[in-house]
């Protein structure tokens, strides 16, 4: 989204957006997202070292490191074992 009309897109997203969520990123991605959002340095490595399942939100002026699991049954689901 921020490739394109010089990032127009992508930026207005951002801004309108009560609650972001992002997950792991690469450098690249990361230093875009650095030119919109008020990350820390921190929260770049951050980001970076994201694990499957888990995510930055931005909620506010709040930033929160968050896991999100799967229940059972969405496990289940998944695996094609759900009946």
């Amino acid at each position: 989204m921020f490739s394109l009309e010089e990032g127009t897109y992508g930026k207005s997203i951002l801004n309108n957006s009560s609650i972001k969520t992002f997950f792991s990123l690469e450098e690249e991605n990361i230093n875009l997202l650095s030119q919109y959002t008020n990350i820390s340095e921190k929260e770049k490595i951050e980001i970076k070292s994201l694990k499957r399942g888990e995510a930055l939100m931005f909620v506010g002026d709040n930033h929160i490191l968050t896991k999100i699991e799967s229940a059972d049954y969405e496990n289940k689901i998944i695996k094609g074992e759900f009946q």
